[in-house]
């Protein structure tokens, strides 16, 4: 609360035990959360709303309440929702009782907060076609958009005491001073936290979620924390494959046991890569043996799920995640077999 004495909190304890969403029926929602008081000290809490009361924020003399309404269960990171489950902006007037509904837009608005003199509002709204900030009297009149952020949403919306606006945009946090009209991305830097330097072993034993058998060496191939590795069959010594930060996955041998395939999400979507062996002496990829990646298939779309044909001389993979394709290696044309219609 403004005076610090009370601390409001949100909990889902109307409705018995197991109750699900058709108690909606009978006019109880047990799975939206109410609004609840109780001292900043201890002491018994009290039920002050009793239905959904979002965002909430005070004003400095501690007599108003700005919150969000919550009219119906809905994803809360939906975007461009235009229905009547869009969310609103209320008042509560905590010495009288009374609450009054601030905006109208039949879109969503949200996460408001009470500017430096108190007789206006900044919050959360896509009427301007994606989140961005907007301000609004209290008293009533035409709002007006604040930030003009465009492709991602505006989110998580604070004030500080000086009237600075600060809120997260595109996965890194943005401040507005008061007065000002362009907001300014916050340089963070992160400090390495962990003291651990180099190449450190990791148990892997428990993580491999997939694997296969060389048809010509005494190795399994198998893919553990996103990364492909081999295991020698006779030693038990293990080859990492691939470094990458991205994930690979489907890992399987060419009939030669000469190359590896697998599918790499590296350039940002899934692609199909293989690993050949270098050397015509080498049977295997355990040990030392020298090998090098090739992008098989690539482009914008995700293609996974390859398998070598019995020759070695085609590929077969799921094209853009639908449509069933085969690849010619020596041509390096793919042609579609099945559509994603079929």
């Amino acid at each position: 609360s403004a005076d610090g004495k009370k601390v409001y909190f949100n909990s889902t304890r109307l409705g018995a035990a197991g109750a699900d969403a058709l108690d909606g029926v009978r006019g109880l929602l047990p799975f939206n959360p109410q609004l609840y008081e109780v001292p900043a000290e201890g002491g018994r809490e009290r039920l002050l709303v009793p239905t959904p009361t979002l965002d909430v924020s005070l004003s400095a003399d501690g007599t108003r309440m700005l919150y969000t309404n919550l009219p119906s269960i809905e994803n809360e990171w939906r975007k461009h929702q235009i229905s009547d489950a869009a969310r609103d902006i209320w008042m509560l007037d905590l010495k009288t009782g009374t609450h009054r509904r601030l905006t109208d837009y039949r879109g969503e608005d949200r996460n408001a907060v009470f500017s430096p003199q108190q007789d206006a509002m900044f919050w959360l709204s896509e009427r301007g076609g994606s989140f961005n900030v907007w301000r609004q009297a209290l008293a009533g009149g035409a709002a007006q958009q604040v930030t003009f952020h465009k492709d991602h949403p505006a989110r998580f919306l604070t004030s500080a005491r000086d009237g600075t606006l600060v809120y997260g945009y595109d996965g890194e946090i943005w401040r507005l001073p008061a007065g000002s009209a362009q907001p300014q991305r916050v340089a963070v830097r992160v400090r390495q936290g962990d003291p651990i330097g180099g190449n450190f072993k990791v148990r892997l034993n428990e993580q491999a979620t997939e694997l296969a058998l060389s048809p010509t060496a005494p190795e399994i191939a198998l893919v553990a924390r996103g990364d492909v590795f081999v295991v020698s069959l006779l030693s038990g010594a293990t080859r990492r494959i691939t470094h990458t930060g991205a994930e690979e996955r489907g890992v399987s041998y060419a009939p030669d046991g000469r190359k590896l395939l697998y599918a790499s999400e590296r350039n940002g979507n899934w692609d199909l890569v293989e690993a050949r062996l270098k050397r015509t002496q080498d049977k295997g990829f355990s040990g030392v043996a020298p090998f090098e990646e090739a992008l098989l298939v690539g482009g914008p779309a995700d293609d996974f799920q390859p398998l070598y044909s019995p020759r070695g001389d085609r590929v077969a993979y799921r094209g853009d995640r639908s449509s069933l394709r085969v690849f010619d290696i020596a041509a390096k044309t793919s042609i579609e077999v099945l559509p994603k219609d079929a």
